[in-house]
C-alpha cells in the first residue's frame, strides 16, 4: 500500500514537471513569435516609409531595393507564426505602395484567410477593391454611349449620339450599371461586405490599428458605395475631404473624392482632385 502511494506521488509529480515544461516551452515559443512579429512590423514600416517618401518625389527606380530585406524578415515570420496574418498584411501594404495592386491584392487575401476580422487588411483589400469597380463602371458606361450612339444613329439621329445631345435618354446611373452587371455586383458586394465589417469591429471598440484619417477614409468610402441617397453622398464627400486634412498624402481618399465627382458628372472637379493628390505625391495613382 505505501509502495503503490509512493508511485502514486511519483507519478503525480512526474505530470506536473511536464506540465512546468510544457508551459514554460510555449512561452517561449509565444515570446520568439512576439519577437519576429515586432521585428517585421519594424522592417516593413522602414521599408514603406522609404518607398512611399521617394514615390512621392517622383522616384520609382529603388522600390524593389527594399523587398529582399523585407522578404527576409517575411519569411521568418511566416515559418515562425503560420497562422497569423500580419506578415501577408505588410507585404501587401508595401506592394500597393509600389503600385502594384494585383500582387497587393492577392496578399491581403492571404491574410484574410487566415483571420477574416483583421482590420488592417479589411481595409487594404477595401481600397484595393474600390478602383476596380470603378473601372468596371467606366467600361460599362462606355459600352452604353457606344450601343445608344448606335441606337440614334439607326434611327436617323446622329447627332444625338454626342454625349451631352438632349436625346430624351438618361445615362444609367453607378447603382444600375452595377445591377446589370455580374463581375460589377460581386466587386460592389466585396467591398461592401469588407467596409461593413470594418466598421462593425469600430462599432464594437476594437482597436483596429489604423490612423483616424484611414477611419474616416473607410466610412466615406462606405456611404459612398453603399447609398446613392443625396445625404448620403454629401456624408462621403465630408468624410473624405476631412480624411484628406488630416493626411494629405492619403491617396486613396483622393480616389473616392475623384470617383465621387466623376459620379456626379463633375469631370473638372475630379481633375482638380486629381491634381491636388498629384501636388501632395507624384506617385499619387487617381
Amino acid at each position: 500500500l505505501v509502495n503503490e502511494r509512493h508511485r502514486s506521488a511519483d507519478a503525480r509529480l512526474a505530470t506536473e514537471e511536464a506540465q512546468r515544461r510544457a508551459a514554460a516551452e510555449r512561452k517561449r515559443t509565444e515570446e520568439a513569435r512576439a519577437a519576429t512579429l515586432d521585428q517585421l512590423h519594424k522592417v516593413a514600416e522602414m521599408a514603406l516609409k522609404a518607398t512611399l517618401e521617394l514615390r512621392r518625389h517622383g522616384v520609382r527606380a529603388a522600390d524593389a531595393d527594399f523587398l529582399p530585406i523585407l522578404d527576409v524578415a517575411f519569411r521568418q515570420a511566416v515559418a515562425q507564426a503560420p497562422g497569423r496574418p500580419e506578415p501577408h498584411y505588410h507585404m501587401g501594404r508595401m506592394r500597393r505602395a509600389m503600385l502594384r495592386p494585383e500582387e497587393a491584392l492577392a496578399f491581403q487575401e492571404r491574410a484574410l484567410a487566415l483571420d477574416p476580422g483583421y482590420a488592417p487588411s479589411l481595409y487594404e483589400r477595401a481600397v484595393l477593391l474600390a478602383p476596380h469597380l470603378g473601372e468596371r463602371l467606366d467600361i460599362l458606361r462606355e459600352a452604353w454611349w457606344r450601343a445608344e450612339g448606335k441606337r440614334l444613329a439607326d434611327a436617323g439621329n446622329l447627332a444625338a449620339g454626342a454625349q451631352d445631345a438632349p436625346s430624351g435618354t438618361r445615362p444609367p446611373s453607378d447603382a444600375e450599371l452595377t445591377e446589370g452587371d455580374e463581375k460589377a455586383r460581386d466587386l460592389h458586394a466585396h467591398l461592401i461586405a469588407d467596409l461593413t465589417r470594418l466598421e462593425q469591429g469600430l462599432a464594437s471598440g476594437s482597436d483596429p490599428g489604423l490612423s483616424p484619417a484611414m477611419l474616416d477614409c473607410a466610412r466615406g468610402l462606405l456611404r459612398f458605395y453603399g447609398s446613392s441617397a443625396l445625404d448620403d453622398r454629401r456624408a462621403a464627400r465630408e468624410l473624405l475631404e476631412h480624411a484628406v486634412a488630416a493626411d494629405s498624402r492619403l491617396e486613396e481618399a483622393y480616389e473616392g473624392l475623384a470617383r465621387l465627382a466623376i459620379t456626379e458628372g463633375d469631370i473638372g472637379e475630379a481633375i482638380t482632385i486629381c491634381t491636388r493628390g498629384l501636388e501632395a505625391d507624384k506617385g499619387c495613382v487617381p
